[in-house]
């Protein structure tokens, strides 16, 4: 624990005292916690990063915390002292020229082995680049640990084991046996010069100050030394030794960073009392102060885990690559730079003796670039270090123009390989190289706080490394490839060249931004005090950023207001639940993006994002969407011709859910909406949603019997439907229900057999006793707009919103009930995996009915979350019309089932549509045949089109593929686990996890669970159970990468003679039968074998086809007892009320027409 604890829990502190040690901790916290720096949090302007862009404030920058001795050295705090610009510095100054000469420079010299080591192994090109390429990546990898040990032992030892260890990986490349051995001990030495390059450069930085920009370039004079006698150096060891008496010397001279790394002693001496052994093992490093210690190994694990969340955001600095954007266009511009940074200096040999060049004037040539180095950086120095350029902010323009300069300079190359040329190439490329080398570290110390930059070179470094790492090796291959040498150097051009564009055009615009923040900030310091003193408004701002952006804004700000008070935190109830996160994160796997690298090690998944859950309403996400998109479309009836922006579906809505309140209606309410897609169903969906009443989705193919089932299970108040759809007389089945509605008052129907029923509103034409929409419109007063509007701050997101009936296969429809909450996040999650934040525009063809969750939450609900524009070809269901609105409204996202899309692509003038704005689409409802897959992207245009599964129980979508996920993951798996979810995969038997990759029952668990079956606790307890898994009924397996594979209706499983066979993979297997239209698999009795399978097969239209012809096409494609015993040909399935075929119904009618 930190001197401030103990002083307050051994003595009684006296005033003084206390203010001592309050003012030390507050000192220490601000020190440590980089987010206090870069993001300064006022209750006024919410989270204001701190780009360099607010770094021109110079009072900011000197009351900024010094960094910890312990960090510069390896003793205490210099908290009164600035930065000596001289003395000893001069010392470590030159220390750390010679560490940059043997540790940046010494992979350049490499290039000189090349030949012996190719000879020796046997080795390409490509195979020998891979060992300076080692070197180098992890000599800029290993920034985090060197960040750590340097916090930990300080830069002294740092730099000396550095040493110790580069020394040793070159004596021990002298032993080796293979190329593979050399890619070992390479990675060893680079290990071993990050931990004395980074470590070097850091506390020099904090010895000068004022000087800084000339003791940066100053020592950057240390790589070119080493760029003119490294080569030179190595050339005459191998002429003597051979390569391998050369490696072992060369790494007895490494040792010499020992040496440097001795005379880096820390700044100043050691303030206040040393703290004891112990407190320094568990104090936090920057004198971040611990509470005191809790008893037992609970409390202990406690603070350690808490300590370690601070550690990763002190050493891995990604949080600055969200708030600092001058530091993430450097990092994104330096990292791509390096790609085609060292090539030239490893290929440069190689390229001049391949053109018969001998090896010792290229050598001379290396020595060459060196010495301009040498010669320039000196120069660079006292002209950077002049008082008229101390403050600048053109130093990154020149960094860029020396970078363009590099990479241009590289086409000399490609003129010839005559000794003159190359010379001329190495007197360009060393002098801009000298001017880039001499600013890297000065940009970078300029574009973050000084406290900040170990952790900040440490980051930027880890990213180097990639492209550091694959470029040589990619130049390998591009010479083993042509042939040609002079390929590389033009790649080299292109890629260095434009890193430096990018540079000088990304942190031109930043200087612009900061100079118009600047003017506004100067405009609102002559406010009033008066102004200054109002309390902060919060409203929703018309904002044009897409709502995951306002998610991620509000995340940071929650992170940045917890890190202040992260003791406070350990102390928190809501520990238990963190550590318990914490602990189930290991077995997590974050899907914002597609999983590429195999996770997984059992039959369990946990979806986890950096994104948050909504806590929003229905309303209020609408409400929101309005503000930022007013103008835009929102909906788009086409066969009834009407169109709506969001501004106009806002005030209907608002219209009619004032009317349903002046009716009577009240919250908690259900009215049940029955009918086909149109304008007037997804107005209700959101009407009711605002009003606080419950929606009931009715099927508009249910009968009169039906209907009275749902309306008494739900005790609806009112009935939302049109007059009659196609053969479906709607209003004529609720006068057969409630004959009493002709004869009571409009609005107040009493009917003996649906008791709670009280009004009817149709939609089209009027009728007798009924309302009619406009009827409710003109109902609702101003004081039920005021009601509606207070409404909205009594609701919460958990409330429930929608009840959705099952299907009924297994008995009567069941009511799943649904919260704002469930379906506001399954339609934004859906809409993150889809990227509709992403896209220019997104227009949904929306062919799938309204009442399933397919239509009224990834279609509906997404409108409002996404500010998505839905466009419903028609009212119901036609394949033409559907290909007519992609044309037409150029619709780029589809939605159906694999038969609507099986419709769709059966259209013999399909060619004749324009579908070129067709994009991606989501396939639902159904296994998803790979014929279709393939076709919709030849036939369709539609290259990213994913298979979701879920269930209504679930809101619906558990899984869902990504856009670009291969072919093979969409015909095999339903998608990866959503943002949030958990899945696990369990013996039906035992309840416990299966195997990964094996079969059993998929079971999910989070927020898109249902509340339950509507008031019926007895169905709700047989699907979930008390710790909220859900149990689906179907049985999947789980894959690595958190994909699942649906193999079917657990109690669709047919069992032949003891082996589990599964439907869904015949069936898959025989859609792929040129002549196969549909088919259905079920198991019918066997007296033998308990069962055998049976495919129930429907043709397409002028085909015929045989049992024998089906058997034929199965076997030696599919094990043969899978293959089926009984083959029938029909014309129809027998269906549910939604469309779904009842395979138990099947499964009867097989056996009494084979007579089984």
């Amino acid at each position: 624990m930190t001197q401030a604890v103990e002083d307050q829990n051994q003595t009684p502190a006296s005033g003084n005292r206390q203010k001592d040690n309050a003012l030390q901790w507050r000192d220490s916290r601000n020190a440590a916690q980089g987010v206090m720096e870069a993001d300064k949090w006022t209750p006024e302007s919410g989270l204001q990063h701190s780009d360099s862009e607010e770094q021109n404030d110079e009072d900011e920058q000197e009351s900024a915390s010094c960094p910890t001795a312990r960090q510069v050295g390896g003793l205490a705090k210099r908290s009164h002292h600035g930065a000596p610009d001289g003395g000893w510095g001069w010392v470590v100054l030159v220390a750390t020229m010679l560490v940059l000469a043997l540790t940046l420079a010494f992979p350049s010299c490499v290039g000189i082995f090349y030949t012996d080591l190719q000879t020796e192994f046997n080795a390409s090109n490509t195979e020998t680049s891979w060992v300076p390429a080692i070197m180098t990546a992890v000599l800029h990898a290993g920034g985090p640990l060197c960040s750590m040990l340097v916090e930990r032992f300080g830069c002294r030892v740092t730099v000396m084991v550095g040493g110790l260890l580069s020394g040793l990986g070159m004596a021990v490349s002298a032993l080796a046996r293979t190329i593979t051995d050399i890619y070992v001990t390479s990675g060893i030495t680079g290990l071993g010069f990050c931990l004395s390059f980074q470590p070097s450069v850091t506390i020099m930085g904090h010895y000068f100050e004022r000087r800084r920009v000339f003791a940066n370039a100053l020592s950057s004079t240390g790589t070119a030394l080493g760029l003119s006698t490294l080569p030179l150096i190595a050339n005459i060891l191998l002429s003597w030794f051979g390569w391998r008496g050369s490696f072992l010397i060369l790494g007895g001279v490494l040792l010499n960073c020992c040496v440097c790394g001795a005379v880096m002693r820390p700044l100043g001496p050691a303030s206040g009392p040393n703290k004891p052994k112990h407190s320094q093992v568990l104090d936090k490093p920057n004198n971040i102060p611990l509470q005191q210690e809790r008893k037992g190994l609970t409390g202990h694990v406690k603070t350690v885990l808490c300590d370690f969340l601070a550690f990763l955001h002190r050493h891995l600095a990604f949080d600055l690559l969200v708030s600092n954007a001058r530091y993430r266009a450097f990092a994104v511009g330096v990292t791509w730079m390096m790609l085609g940074c060292v090539v030239p200096l490893v290929y440069l040999v190689p390229y001049a003796t391949h053109n018969n060049m001998g090896i010792g004037r290229a050598a001379f040539l290396m020595s060459i670039m060196g010495l301009v180095n040498v010669a320039v950086r000196p120069v660079a120095a006292l002209v950077l270090g002049l008082p008229r350029f101390r403050g600048s902010s053109s130093f990154v323009y020149v960094f860029a123009c020396a970078v363009i300069l590099n990479g241009l300079s590289n086409c000399i190359c490609g003129v010839s390989a005559s000794f003159k040329v190359l010379l001329l190439y190495v007197v360009v490329f060393g002098l801009s190289m000298s001017v880039a080398g001499s600013l890297l570290f000065t940009v970078l110390m300029d574009t973050v706080e000084m406290s900040r930059f170990p952790s900040a070179l440490g980051l930027l470094c880890m990213l180097e490394s990639g492209t550091l790492l694959i470029g040589p090796p990619l130049a390998g291959m591009l010479v083993d490839s042509t042939g040609q040498y002079t390929y590389v150097f033009y790649a080299c051009s292109v890629c260095v060249s434009s890193a430096g564009f990018f540079l000088m055009v990304s942190f031109y615009f930043l200087d612009c931004k900061r100079e118009a923040e600047k003017k506004k900030k100067n405009k609102k310091s002559m406010k009033t005090p008066s102004d200054l003193y109002q309390k902060p408004v919060i409203t929703l701002a018309n904002d044009d950023r897409p709502m995951s952006a306002m998610i991620s804004s509000s995340w940071l700000r929650s992170c940045a207001h917890s890190l202040r008070s992260v003791d406070g935190f350990k102390n928190s109830k809501t520990w238990k639940s963190c550590s318990t996160s914490l602990i189930q994160w290991c077995r997590s796997l974050h899907v914002d993006s597609p999983p590429h690298k195999p996770s997984l090690t059992s039959s369990y998944v946990h979806g986890t994002s950096s994104f948050s859950l909504l806590p929003l309403t229905v309303g209020q996400a609408l409400d929101s969407a309005v503000q930022r998109w007013p103008d835009r479309e929102a909906v788009a009836f086409l066969q009834d011709g009407i169109r709506k922006t969001f501004a106009q579906f806002q005030q209907d809505v608002d219209k009619v859910a004032a009317g349903l309140l002046a009716l009577g209606l009240e919250r908690g309410e259900r009215l049940g909406v029955w009918g086909p897609n149109t304008y007037e169903w997804i107005l209700f969906q959101y009407a009711t949603a605002k009003a606080g009443i419950i929606l009931v989705s009715l099927n508009p193919a249910y009968q009169a019997k039906e209907v009275e089932f749902t309306l008494k299970k739900v005790q609806c108040k009112a009935v939302v439907c049109p007059t009659q759809f196609k053969t479906q007389k709607f209003c004529e089945m609720l006068r057969e229900i409630c004959p009493e509605i002709e004869t009571t008052p409009v609005g107040a129907i009493k009917s003996s057999r649906v008791p709670d029923l009280r009004m009817v509103i149709v939609t089209d034409s009027r009728q007798p006793g009924m309302l009619h929409v406009e009827d409710v419109i003109q109902a609702g007063e101003s004081r039920h707009h005021k009601e509606l509007m207070d409404l909205q701050s009594k609701m919460s997101f958990d409330d429930p919103i929608n009840i959705q009936f099952t299907s009924g296969t297994t008995g009567s429809p069941k009511g799943a009930t649904l919260s704002h909450h469930n379906i506001i996040n399954n339609a934004y999650f859906l809409g993150l995996r889809m990227g509709y934040a992403t896209r220019p525009q997104v227009r949904v063809c929306v062919p799938v009915p309204l009442y399933h969750c397919f239509g009224s939450v990834l279609a509906g609900v997404s409108m409002a979350v996404h500010g998505t524009t839905l466009v419903f070809p028609s009212t119901g269901y036609d394949s033409r019309a559907n290909l007519e609105a992609i044309q037409n409204e150029k619709c780029n996202i589809v939605y159906g089932t694999p038969t609507m899309f099986t419709d769709m692509l059966s259209q013999q003038e399909i060619h004749k549509y324009d579908l070129s704005s067709a994009e991606a689409g989501i396939m639902a409802g159904a296994p998803c045949p790979s014929e279709i897959i393939r076709k919709l992207k030849t036939n369709m245009n539609i290259k990213e089109m994913t298979v979701a599964y879920g269930t209504t129980e679930n809101s619906p979508v558990t899984f869902l593929g990504f856009p670009q996920d291969s072919e093979e993951l969409k015909i095999n798996t339903v998608g990866c686990i959503m943002h949030h979810t958990e899945a696990k995969v369990v013996d039906p038997a035992t309840g416990e996890l299966v195997p990964l990759g094996a079969s059993g029952e998929l079971m999910i668990r989070g927020n898109c669970v249902m509340h339950g079956y509507w008031e019926d606790p007895e169905k709700t307890r047989e699907v979930i159970a008390e710790d909220r898994w859900y149990r689906t009924g179907d049985t999947a397996s789980l894959n690595s990468l958190g994909y699942c594979h649906i193999e079917g209706r657990l109690k669709d499983m047919i069992i032949r003679g003891g082996e589990n066979i599964y439907p869904a993979e015949i069936e898959q297997y025989l859609f792929t039968h040129p002549k196969v239209q549909e088919v259905q698999v079920v198991g019918v009795k066997d007296e033998r074998l308990g069962e055998q399978v049976c495919a129930c097969i429907r043709v397409k239209e002028g085909q015929t086809s045989s049992a024998e012809e089906i058997k034929a096409f199965c076997k030696g494609q599919i094990s043969h007892f899978k293959i089926p015993q009984y083959v029938s040909f029909v014309d129809s399935y027998p269906l549910t009320a939604s469309g779904k075929i009842k395979k138990n119904d099947l499964k009867v009618a097989m056996e009494k027409k084979l007579g089984l």
